[in-house]
């Protein structure tokens, strides 16, 4: 059947598509490790910690804006810090796992690293106005249609981890793909130029690049796809926090620079890579998707990266 040769001609394609076969056995394992606890989480009283976070409050509506817009800033700015310290230390053990070979922009020459500055006071005031007042904004429009969905945030309600586990599944799948079209999108002539650009303008990608962006894409490409499965879905306020902390890890660690070999997301089947973004900023063509990679494989839109990575193959 067609949808039989689609799925082969993808798997084919992966089997192209990525750095995770040199990915050492210790990185699948801290990254499974990482995953497990992740979602079990089996020492964190969780509703306990609800119960305590919501005496403060004296709506539901309130409570969820407030816990929602934490967990986004607290865990981008989080992360980031941690990434920060890493470029900082230069240190070889992570280095070895740098994606691109030449110098990082901080490391350059006087003209880059004055750029780069210049680049990065730009982008965290812009991130900070995105994740506080226009998320904040988005998510008040959004409230009452995601009740009547089912959304709550009673504590009663907290689901199970496996609940979350095949609901985050279910949002992974339906971001993807709705990014990857947004974003091929964004790459038209008629727009790029007016409202794609200016994400594209780190060359060389860190963790803060990754939330960069004009507001028209931070709300059509990011916060709408970002949105749409826990809507349709009516999650949980916990199982809410749980996709902000996994789609906001994804984008730092797709834009960190580094193929991490114990980043969780490796472990996903037909999972894209910090390489595989990379090639997308450093050569500002294909590789459109944000989770995976199969939409790029089915539409072709991932051909200059294959064959990029064949040439690298054969002069190695």
């Amino acid at each position: 059947t067609w949808g039989l040769q689609i799925f082969c001609f993808v798997v084919t394609q992966q089997k192209m598509s990525g750095p995770r076969d040199g990915t050492p056995i210790w990185g699948s394992i801290a990254g499974t490790l990482i995953a497990v606890l992740f979602f079990w989480h089996p020492f964190f009283p969780v509703q306990e910690f609800n119960a305590w976070a919501r005496s403060f409050f004296a709506s539901d509506f309130t409570f969820s804006i407030v816990v929602l817009v934490t967990f986004h800033v607290t865990s981008f700015f989080l992360v980031n810090g941690v990434m920060q310290v890493i470029y900082m230390l230069n240190h070889p053990f992570f280095e070895q796992w740098k994606v691109q070979k030449k110098p990082w922009p901080w490391n350059g020459s006087p003209t880059e690293r004055a750029e780069y500055s210049k680049l990065t006071k730009k982008t965290v005031p812009l991130v900070l106005f995105y994740q506080t007042v226009v998320a904040p904004i988005l998510f008040t429009l959004n409230y009452e249609l995601s009740t009547k969905f089912g959304y709550s945030c009673d504590i009663e309600a907290i689901p199970p981890w496996y609940k979350s586990v095949w609901q985050i599944a279910i949002f992974m799948i339906v971001e993807d793909t709705l990014f990857y079209w947004a974003h091929r999108l964004l790459h038209h002539r008629l727009i790029y130029g007016r409202i794609h650009k200016l994400h594209h303008s780190y060359k060389t990608t860190i963790g803060i690049a990754s939330e960069y962006a004009h507001p028209v894409e931070f709300v059509f490409s990011n916060a709408i796809p970002f949105s749409i499965g826990p809507m349709l879905l009516g999650a949980h306020m916990w199982t809410v926090c749980l996709w902000t902390l996994v789609r906001v890890g994804e984008t730092i660690d797709g834009h960190c620079g580094y193929e991490f070999p114990w980043s969780p997301y490796r472990l996903l089947p037909f999972s894209g890579s910090a390489t595989h973004h990379d090639f997308h900023h450093s050569h500002n063509m294909g590789n459109f998707a944000s989770f995976f990679t199969w939409w790029d494989s089915i539409c072709g839109t991932d051909r200059h990266y294959l064959e990029h990575l064949e040439t690298k193959n054969k002069a190695a």
